[in-house]
């Protein structure tokens, strides 16, 4: 087995068989459109150089294995002679989009009979898009998609039922949430197989979570990545190694926006995509505080410090997810340095630490607006995985047990709500949450049970040495104690 062949994941086949599928989709789509390109009309070029490229793409099943690659980015071939941009491409978004649902779904497991297959972590403005994407090239032949379960015909065998919550971005979703269960009942009403496209949003039936298979769909990565500019910029197979050593490390790249992502890919050339990316990901130079500088010893200092080494054993694959502690507390009165510590947790892991606040999510308007920004905030550290999410002013999320019933029903929707959420992100790897309150006698006590929040650890006002290590690491190499004698 030579380098090259480490280099190709289980799902790149499958990845490439779905993107010629696409391809002909869109031919036959537009020839449905267009007769008279068939019998060579206006639209038909004969003497296009394109077409017996785009003839054999259309007629291959599976790529062929991929010979050695290159040794160094400086090795990529880069005259257009040699390197040439496929004669026809999907559209960026979509390109990445059905290479990131095949690397997911790796087959077409999800069509069989009676399979329910679940597919999370898509924004709003993915489902749709995911689901003609699937329906054009991920079905095998003879199956068809349905995506109204009343209208599926009884006793037939040859359909999937195809399910996506009716959700746009910056929308109320409360109409999606009642109708959408109801939706999901009714196709299991039928024998078929069942594919759900679902954001972070809670939508899916607690039963679901322990009978269907759940997949979260594939981030950008370097293999994603990879195999896209295989199919946008003519990427050769023997190039892929040494774009493949260039490219961020894969944390970095699912972090990307989508908009960073479709700058970068307008570059021309492979190694200039990648030269693009390189940019967009270097993180920029912290002067924050971290736990190595921090002096004392209190317990929410040295938690603080076995949460960072847990993590590093986690990322190291020493550890598993499921044995270590994943969320903590932090409360004590205001100013003890409960948001400064959680910044250095973050710097001294190395990623990225997300921020959110109650008065922040109350701050977005209405019930609706003020769950959306809670959501977004829990899904903004899952796509920036591994993240900590430092999550400010807990307590005033209140408790249902409270005996003022002003609000009451707002409260008890906001509490489910971000039970809900704790709830998701506890399911998944790679994101620590820490919380921070005054007062936790407040918060509701659902909310502070293991699980949603492991330990729970006072902060009490700093001591000498702490206050000593605040002000140092904002003096930086100013030696703290030389200043009385300075003063003398």
């Amino acid at each position: 087995m030579n380098a090259q062949d480490n280099l190709i994941p289980a799902w790149r086949a499958y990845a490439d068989q779905v993107i010629h599928r696409l391809l002909a989709h869109r031919r036959d789509r537009a020839l449905a459109a267009n007769p008279l390109s068939a019998l060579g009309g206006s639209d038909a070029d004969p003497d296009d150089p394109g077409n017996a490229a785009r003839s054999a793409a259309a007629s291959a099943e599976l790529p062929a294995a991929a010979p050695a690659a290159g040794e160094a980015i400086t090795s990529v071939s880069a005259a257009p002679a040699q390197n040439p941009r496929p004669p026809e491409a999907l559209p960026p978004r979509d390109l990445s989009l059905a290479i990131r649902l095949a690397a997911t779904l790796g087959g077409e497991a999800a069509c069989a009979p009676g399979a329910i297959t679940v597919i999370q972590g898509l924004t709003p403005e993915e489902l749709e898009p995911a689901s003609r994407i699937i329906t054009g090239a991920f079905l095998p032949p003879g199956i068809e998609a349905q995506s109204d379960p009343r209208r599926v015909t009884r006793g037939t065998d040859k359909t999937l039922i195809l399910l996506a919550p009716e959700i746009r971005s910056g929308s109320d979703d409360r109409g999606a949430r009642r109708q959408f269960p109801m939706t999901i009942e009714e196709a299991l009403n039928h024998g078929l197989p069942l594919l759900l496209l679902l954001p972070d949003t809670g939508l899916l039936p607690e039963a679901l979570h322990e009978l269907a298979s759940l997949l979260r769909l594939a981030p950008l990565s370097r293999a994603v990545l990879i195999t896209h500019l295989a199919h946008s910029h003519g990427l050769l197979p023997g190039d892929e190694q040494a774009i493949h050593a260039a490219l961020p490390p894969d944390r970095l790249l699912a972090g990307l926006t989508s908009t960073a992502f479709l700058l970068a890919l307008r570059a021309p050339e492979a190694q200039d995509v990648v030269a693009r990316l390189t940019r967009l990901t270097t993180p920029a130079v912290t002067d924050g505080p971290r736990l190595e500088t921090m002096r004392g010893g209190s317990l929410a200092l040295s938690t603080a410090r076995r949460l960072v080494v847990d993590l590093q054993n986690w990322q190291a694959g020493w550890v598993t997810w499921n044995e270590l502690s994943r969320s903590l507390l932090l409360y004590g009165p205001p100013g003890t340095g409960k948001t400064h510590l959680a910044r250095a947790m973050g710097n001294s892991a190395g990623i990225a630490l997300v921020t959110g606040s109650f008065a922040e999510w109350q701050a977005a308007g209405h019930l609706g607006d003020m769950l959306r920004a809670m959501r977004a905030s829990f899904t903004e550290a899952r796509r920036q995985a591994p993240a900590i999410l430092f999550i400010d002013e807990i307590d005033a999320v209140g408790s249902r047990e409270d005996g003022d019933r002003h609000g009451s029903s707002y409260r008890r929707q906001v509490i489910n709500g971000f039970l809900a959420e704790m709830d998701m992100i506890a399911r998944e790897p790679g994101v620590i949450v820490v919380g921070a309150c005054n007062d936790p006698s407040r918060i509701d006590p659902a909310i502070l049970r293991p699980g949603r929040f492991d330990l729970k650890v006072a902060v009490p006002l700093p001591d000498t040495s702490m206050i000593q290590s605040q002000i140092q690491n904002e003096m930086n190499d100013f030696n703290l104690l030389r200043l009385p004698w300075s003063c003398a």
